[in-house]
């Protein structure tokens, strides 16, 4: 019986878990095995079998484990049999490590919620006080993270002692277990490697939920599950731009300026802070953040801003807000009314003539007052007493552009020569209108027209007058022969 005893908790224990740590760390890309196996625990004499029947059992479940392919499958039937023939062994808590091992090793993983449930079995123990050996528990912590974090489609208990696992672990870690007989220096890079495998998972299980709803294109869903991650893992940079990502897919406007802070703190945020780690993943965030960016401001003016402002806080304040490109355009419109608002006035009336609907908006606004155009005068027609005078109209922001030209017809003719040149302001009325060339007419009585000024007109020259012959007829030429 002693020979069992030693088997079942000291080397044979330790040969069927040695592996277990590189296992775990192996099925996670971000971390490698641990460099050195661990120690054989002490020998615990209080268990004992309760008869050979149990210690024949017994070894059938060393064998399986121990062949040098196990034969998983064979494992758990042994174990269901060690199970119903002797439910209160004196090793049922080893049992439980056992079932964990072998659901969790099987090829392919698809006993992991079997090894989760295991898991939760063994964390509901004080496991400290029934394994001594700390490697079988730092084993049993990172089999039920690993298994949590592997499963598809996780149900929130599943999850939540993936969670607990994990966290257990590095609070572990970071209180110095480590297994038997390994110095600080000879355990520091494994102890690195789980705190890595740990955080990766934590990671992992956090964005699950968000995941899932991704896969399902549940994109609200995402952007809800997420938003609990993120407040969660606070500086976890892959968790914000799968946040923002998720957002920017429900295309909806109004949540833009959300989408766009999310993604930005997932490119800025540092990697030894929380960040993304791998640069190749890092570059493909940034350009996608500054796509999406410039699609929806209209340019990048502002980015790096952005970036600073999103390393603040994981969520924006509520009043955030990034202006779209439409939104821009239009203050720029308005602002540009208000300050020409003549010229804005002139702007609209000829869209609405070179437009689809020329002809029908013609119709609409003929004859009917127009208040407040302004332009310059170049000539009126005729120069002297003009009838009609021909103004421009010039973007005042943009003097290369050619100026529009219109013609004013009077009410009644000019006193004398409009000044070329001369700045006017007038009320009119649509007369007529050619769409190729572009030409408006517009009648205006003089009175409506202010700063018009004219000049006199000078006269046309003569020839000089022919000389009267005395008594005042005009000498007649004498006839050619």
């Amino acid at each position: 019986m002693d020979s069992f005893i030693k088997t079942l908790t000291g080397a044979a224990a330790i040969a069927a878990l040695g592996a277990v740590l590189t296992v775990g760390a192996a099925q996670h890309a971000r971390a490698q095995s641990p460099a050195a196996q661990p120690a054989q625990p002490a020998a615990q004499p209080e268990k004992k079998p309760k008869d050979t029947g149990e210690y024949d059992i017994a070894n059938e479940v060393f064998k399986d484990i121990q062949a040098a392919t196990p034969n998983w499958q064979k494992a758990i039937a042994d174990l269901n049999t060690w199970t119903q023939k002797y439910p209160d062994s004196d090793y049922k808590d080893d049992r439980l490590l056992y079932y964990q091992q072998a659901y969790y090793s099987m090829t392919p993983p698809q006993y992991y919620d079997k090894a989760v449930d295991y898991g939760a079995q063994l964390m509901a123990k004080d496991l400290k006080t029934i394994f001594k050996d700390p490697s079988q528990y730092l084993t049993i912590l990172t089999r039920t993270a690993l298994a949590a974090a592997g499963i598809p489609n996780a149900t929130p208990p599943q999850l939540a002692t993936g969670d607990s696992a994990a966290t257990a672990l590095l609070d572990a870690l970071a209180a110095g277990v480590k297994p038997a007989g390994q110095t600080d220096a000879q355990w520091a890079p494994g102890k690195k490697q789980l705190q890595d495998l740990a955080n990766a998972t934590l990671q992992t299980i956090a964005m699950s939920p968000g995941n899932q709803a991704v896969r399902d294109k549940d994109y609200a869903k995402a952007e809800q599950e997420y938003t609990k991650a993120l407040q969660k893992r606070p500086d976890d940079g892959l968790i914000a731009y799968s946040l923002g990502s998720a957002i920017m897919n429900e295309k909806d406007p109004s949540k833009y300026s959300r989408a766009l802070y999310a993604v930005a703190r997932g490119a800025a945020t540092d990697p030894a802070k929380g960040g993304i780690a791998d640069p190749a993943v890092r570059t493909q965030v940034d350009a996608y953040l500054k796509r999406v960016y410039t699609t929806v401001h209209g340019s990048d003016e502002g980015l790096d801003q952005l970036k600073q402002q999103a390393l603040a806080s994981p969520l924006p304040p509520p009043d955030f807000k990034i202006k779209t490109g439409a939104e821009i355009a239009l203050e720029k419109q308005k602002a540009f009314e208000a300050k020409y608002p003549e010229f804005a006035l002139w702007m609209g009336i000829k869209g609405m003539l070179t437009g689809p609907d020329a002809d029908k908006n013609f119709a609409d606004m003929k004859d009917t007052e127009v208040k407040g155009l302004k332009g310059v005068v170049t000539k009126g027609n005729p120069d002297c007493r003009s009838k009609e005078v021909l103004v421009s109209i010039a973007d005042p922001e943009q003097q290369s552009a050619p100026p529009d030209t219109l013609t004013l017809k009077l009410d009644k003719p000019l006193t004398g020569k409009p000044v070329a040149g001369t700045e006017i302001k007038w009320n009119g009325e649509p007369a007529a209108f050619t769409k190729e060339p572009f030409g408006l007419t517009m009648s205006v009585d003089q009175d409506d027209i202010q700063g018009m000024k004219t000049e006199t007109c000078v006269p046309a020259k003569t020839g000089p007058a022919k000389k009267a012959a005395p008594g005042g007829a005009v000498k007649k030429a004498a006839p050619k022969n």
